[in-house]
C-alpha cells in the first residue's frame, strides 16, 4: 500500500456547509444516530469489509461472507441498509485498537462494524440528517510556527497528510505541496490528477516534481503546484478520494478531513 504526504496551501475565504458524516476521532458523535450504508469502490468490487454478528479480541463472524471473497460481506446484503448506532466502544484487533460500532437494524438484525478512526477511506455510512460537529472540530490540533518571514498553521489530518496556511509580510503566500510514496517510479509530468467525490476529476498543472530512491524498489515523488478558483471551490464542496500522478492512482484516507480542515483555516 503507498503512503504520501500531502500538503494543501490554499488562496480564499472557504465556508463548510457540506453534510459530515465522518466523526473522526470522535466517534461518540454517532451514538444514537441512524447511519445507511451507501455504496463504495471496495464494496462494489468485493463486498464490505468489517462487518461482523460476533467479533471479540479473539474470534469474528463475519455477516454474509461474499462468495467470491470470504473476507468481505456481500454488497447486495448491506447496500442500502439503515442501522441504528446503539453502543460504541475500543477492541484491539492484532495489536490494533480500533473503533466498534453496535449497529441494530430492521427484523432485529444486530451487526458490529469496526473501524480505525483515523482514516476515512471506505468509510461506508451516510448519516440521517448529518452530523453535528462542535466548533472547532476541525482545527483542534491547529500549530502555528512563526519564522523569520512570516507565520504557518498547519493542521495534521492523518496519515502524513496535512494542511497548512502561509501568511508572509506582504500578506499570503500560497502553494499546494505534495508528497506521494509508489512502489515503482512514474515518468516525469507536469500535472496531476485529484479524484474528487462521486468520481469527479480535477487535473491540476504541477510547478514541479521529482522522484527521489527511498529503498526497496519504492518511490518519493515531490509536487508542487499552484492553487486556482476552481481548484479552491472543488475543495470546499467535496472530499478528495485520490490523487493520480501519471497512470500511479494512490488512495487518500483523509479526504474528509482534509476538506474540514480547509474550511476551518480558511474561514
Amino acid at each position: 500500500m503507498q503512503k504520501f504526504m500531502f500538503f494543501i496551501v490554499l488562496l480564499c475565504s472557504l465556508s463548510g456547509n457540506a453534510q459530515i458524516n465522518y466523526p473522526g476521532t470522535m466517534p461518540e458523535l454517532l451514538k444514537g444516530k441512524t447511519v445507511k450504508v451507501i455504496s463504495t469502490k471496495t464494496a462494489e468490487n468485493l463486498g464490505y469489509p468489517d462487518f461482523y454478528t460476533n467479533i471479540t479480541s479473539e474470534q469474528t463472524e463475519r455477516y454474509m461472507p461474499a462468495k467470491s471473497a470470504s473476507l468481505y460481506t456481500e454488497a447486495t446484503a448491506l447496500r442500502g441498509q439503515t442501522f441504528k448506532v446503539t453502543a460504541i466502544d475500543k477492541i484491539t484487533r492484532f495489536g490494533e485498537v480500533k473503533t466498534r460500532l453496535t449497529l441494530e437494524g430492521a427484523n432485529s438484525l444486530k451487526l458490529y462494524y469496526i473501524y480505525n478512526e483515523k482514516f476515512d477511506y471506505g468509510y461506508p455510512f451516510e448519516v440521517i440528517g448529518g452530523l453535528a460537529v462542535p466548533d472547532g472540530f476541525y482545527c483542534r490540533d491547529k500549530t502555528v510556527h512563526k519564522g523569520q518571514f512570516g507565520t504557518t498553521e498547519e493542521v495534521a489530518t492523518g496519515d502524513g497528510s496535512s494542511v497548512s496556511k502561509d501568511i508572509d509580510s506582504d500578506g499570503t503566500t500560497y502553494a499546494v505541496y505534495l508528497i506521494l510514496f509508489g512502489a515503482r517510479r512514474v515518468n516525469p509530468v507536469s500535472e496531476a490528477t485529484l479524484v474528487l467525490e462521486k468520481g469527479e476529476t480535477l487535473t491540476v498543472k504541477t510547478n514541479d516534481i521529482a522522484a527521489e530512491f527511498v529503498k526497496d524498489k519504492s518511490y518519493r515523488y515531490h509536487v508542487l503546484f499552484s492553487p486556482k478558483g476552481e481548484l479552491v471551490d472543488k475543495l470546499k464542496a467535496k472530499k478528495i478520494t485520490s490523487v493520480i500522478v501519471d497512470d500511479l492512482e494512490m488512495p487518500i484516507a483523509t479526504g474528509q478531513k482534509i476538506q474540514g480542515v480547509v474550511n476551518c483555516l480558511f474561514q
